[in-house]
């Protein structure tokens, strides 16, 4: 994500409003401020990852992101 463009979406139940943050860097103090919690889906325009956290807690990964979300796991256990 880093500085590029993500979107930003939640389960379609809730609406179908999506969110569009220019600076990927910003979703965390966005979702923090604006979404307390509750389970999102963020890609990019090319639709090269999907990352999704649900009401389980769960952080769910696919794409670019699953190899993201596998090389911060390694880290985390060094």
């Amino acid at each position: 994500m880093k500085e590029n463009t993500v979107i930003l979406f939640f389960n379609k139940d809730w609406g179908g409003e999506f969110y569009e943050i220019e600076n990927g860097r910003m979703f965390v103090p966005f979702y923090d401020e604006e979404c307390g919690g509750i389970e999102f889906y963020i890609t990019d325009s090319e639709a090269s990852f999907l990352l999704a956290y649900n009401e389980a807690q769960c952080l769910i990964a696919m794409g670019t992101a699953a190899d993201w979300l596998e090389g911060y796991k390694a880290r985390c256990q060094e």
